[in-house]
């Protein structure tokens, strides 16, 4: 016995795309209204680098996510000092 199962998908016209770009715009505006932004100010540099290496060392190492993230807090607080330059 062969069955076959053929699905159609409905295109949208322009006018449903461009309804939903601005719809997606509208949501970006609005997340702007009840979120809070990161500083701008280089101590946010030290952040990156060891989340990145903190969250899959977690995810994908098994690695104990206190150890990670406590790692993670002790090379952000020594890049945040070396860029303060020792404060």
């Amino acid at each position: 016995m062969c069955v076959s199962v053929v699905f159609f998908f409905k295109q949208k016209t322009a006018y449903e795309m461009l309804r939903s770009l601005v719809g997606s715009e509208m949501c970006i505006r609005d997340s702007f209204e009840g979120g809070t932004a990161f500083p701008v100010i280089p101590e946010m540099n030290a952040y990156w680098g060891p989340m990145d290496t903190a969250i899959p060392s977690v995810l994908n190492e098994g690695t104990d996510p206190a150890e990670a993230l406590q790692a993670a807090y002790d090379a952000v607080i020594a890049s945040v000092e070396e860029i303060r330059g020792g404060q």
